[in-house]
């Protein structure tokens, strides 16, 4: 079965499930809600995503967004990191939520107000943090390595890695990124949302806390995996996913006094401390 989006003309293969719900996925699990990642970008999506799966959770392998979503069931990691484009489809996010079916999950980096929050208000939900700076390193290193943006990154995509590279990449899409996280914030005001930072699921706070939050989020969304977290959390940093670059950002190597000046500019330091993170 297939829809059609409407504004590309591409079809889309959807499966009927059980109760006749139309879904990007054909296996579901009874009993369970869907879940969705909502995630600040370069805050660990696809780490997330590769725990749920690990865990028996069915990834629909679909990013949502405002009016459409990128659908990344077929195509090689290259070409979804390079060709992300063609990737897209035109969908209210209303109708694209009601495909993630039980025991499904997908992700997107949605604002906490207005239409975005009753289309998810029936999932788990997990929102995924990060401290602003390096989530800002991060995303530029992956816009750079894989030439997302096209003419307009190639602007600054060629300079030597340091503040001055940082810089010029700011000045294309720090804008865009600051006023994302600022949208999402609101999540943390709602208890039935879990908070999923970064840094504490990568280890930087231990091993003890980092098992914990794999434990709390297979708990939350009854991933039916979770006889041995820790043994889970190994494969996942071994795991290739859509944004991994291999090694962590170094935010040292870019950050200097004028980024910082820009980032204080945005209120950065603000928007940090209310995400729960102090100073640098």
């Amino acid at each position: 079965m297939h829809l059609k989006d409407t504004v590309s003309g591409r079809l889309l293969p959807v499966f009927a499930g059980p109760d006749g719900q139309i879904l990007f996925k054909q296996e579901s699990i009874a009993g369970l809600r869907p879940s969705v990642v909502v995630s600040i970008p370069k805050s660990g999506t696809y780490q997330i995503a590769a725990l749920l799966r690990l865990g028996g959770l069915i990834d629909c392998e679909v990013h949502l967004g405002d009016g459409g979503f990128s659908d990344y069931r077929d195509g090689s990691l290259d070409q979804k990191r390079r060709e992300y484009l063609q990737f897209g489809f035109a969908m209210p996010l209303s109708v694209s939520c009601g495909m993630v079916g039980p025991g499904q999950f997908a992700v997107g980096h949605l604002p906490c107000s207005g239409a975005f929050i009753p289309p998810i208000e029936g999932f788990n939900r997990l929102f995924a943090l990060r401290d602003l700076r390096d989530a800002l390193v991060s995303l530029m290193r992956f816009i750079a390595a894989y030439d997302r943006g096209g003419p307009t990154t190639r602007e600054w995509q060629g300079l030597p890695d340091g503040p001055e590279k940082m810089l010029s990449f700011l000045s294309y899409q720090g804008e865009w990124m600051m006023n994302a996280a600022r949208a999402m914030r609101p999540w943390l005001d709602d208890p039935a949302v879990l908070p999923v930072r970064f840094e504490v699921l990568n280890g930087d706070h231990g091993t003890q806390a980092q098992t914990a939050l794999a434990t709390a989020i297979l708990e939350r969304t009854g991933a039916p995996l979770r006889d041995d977290p820790s043994e889970l959390l190994q494969r996942v940093m071994q795991t290739e996913t859509l944004t991994r670059s291999g090694k962590r950002s170094e935010r040292s190597a870019f950050w200097d006094q004028r980024v910082e000046d820009w980032f204080a500019a945005q209120d950065g330091p603000g928007l940090n401390a209310a995400l729960g993170y102090g100073e640098p």
